[in-house]
């Protein structure tokens, strides 16, 4: 957990050498796809452009991806809550929190209370 936290703190860092970032939440695409994606295409200078309901029916190249073969529609998956054993999530829990603890000014504290705020809402 600590290599994984030196490394997203890693990549905030190199995103704040650019004059402009964006941070999009995994939950936001979920909850509100064509929303969350017209920001991200506003952002980049881009008219927004909505995705159909069922992705599939547009054609995509992503052979070798296993979505290809899944469900056709973004959705929310939380499977990790369940698939993870309760001291392994406690585990990441108090290693994120520690991380908070040390670094509350740091982007990363505030991308990582925003998913103990999203865990809270279940």
């Amino acid at each position: 957990m600590r290599s994984w936290l030196r490394e997203q703190a890693d990549i905030v860092r190199v995103f704040s050498e650019f004059d402009r970032t964006m941070t999009v939440f995994y939950e936001d695409v979920c909850a509100e796809t064509n929303d969350a994606l017209g920001a991200i295409h506003r952002f980049v200078g881009l008219q927004p452009h909505p995705v159909p309901d069922d992705f599939k029916t547009v054609e995509h190249h992503i052979l070798g991806n296993v979505m290809r073969e899944g469900t056709s529609t973004i959705r929310l998956d939380r499977r990790w809550r369940t698939d993870l054993s309760t001291n392994d999530r406690e585990m990441i829990e108090r290693s994120a929190r520690r991380f908070i603890d040390s670094n509350p000014d740091h982007q990363l504290s505030r991308i990582l209370e925003h998913h103990f705020e999203e865990g809270a809402k279940d």
